[in-house]
């Protein structure tokens, strides 16, 4: 039983931080406020790239008799495709943490089973968390390398609404892929939860053989009744 608590406190930590990570950085996904030079995003060739295209941005806008609104428009540009490079890292790095977590999953899950406990549930678990690893990276990976860009415009009118429909294909994209790395920490958990009982039933199991057998005094007391 001590075994079992103890790995139940060190699968509530592991977890309980995951979500902490993801409350401080997830929730946040359309902000365009300007960030401190400690925030920024290193420079990646994705950025370079984001930044190329910005020059042809400047070209789809320069209709735009506002320069003001212009330049407001460049910025939203470049900070929603640097918050999509920032995001899809620390959803990578997520990914990262919970492979390393499902791996000594599986090797505790492996000593479980040597002691001839029934694992097969918790290998099943262990497979659909896999599973949802790998499906979650893919996209992910797959969200980091978009750019999202500005069309041609001529109005101020068409500039607002093209920047409000960036916006919000950003904001449901994001949310599509956090959705997934959720879903994959919460497969995670499930093989922890899974192995945590199997332990629970190694120690329900040994506790009797700790306890002292009754065998030795009912043998005297019968033979004196007789």
């Amino acid at each position: 039983m001590r075994k079992f608590l103890v790995y139940l406190i060190l699968v509530s930590f592991i977890f309980s931080s995951l979500n902490f990570t993801f409350s401080q950085t997830i929730t946040q996904p359309t902000s365009t406020q300007t960030t401190s030079t400690q925030e920024q995003t290193t420079t990646t060739p994705q950025l370079e790239k984001v930044k190329e295209i910005l020059e042809i941005i400047k070209k789809n806008i320069a209709k735009i008799k506002n320069k003001t609104k212009r330049q407001t428009a460049e910025r939203i540009y470049l900070k929603i495709n640097e918050l999509n490079q920032r995001l899809t890292d620390h959803y990578l790095n997520v990914l990262d943490q919970l492979q390393k977590v499902l791996a000594n999953i599986t090797e505790r899950t492996d000593r479980v089973g040597s002691k001839g406990i029934d694992i097969t549930s918790t290998r099943e678990k262990i497979s659909l968390a896999q599973e949802a690893i790998n499906k979650a990276r893919e996209e992910v990976q797959k969200q980091k390398d978009k750019i999202y860009e500005i069309p041609v415009v001529s109005t101020e009118t068409r500039l607002r609404t093209e920047v409000g429909k960036l916006r919000k294909q950003f904001h449901n994209d994001i949310k599509a892929v956090e959705a997934l790395v959720k879903e994959a920490r919460d497969k995670v958990h499930d093989t922890a939860i899974s192995l945590a009982q199997s332990i629970k039933g190694i120690s329900a199991t040994s506790t009797p053989t700790s306890t002292p057998t009754p065998t030795s005094t009912p043998t005297t007391s019968t033979s004196t009744v007789e």
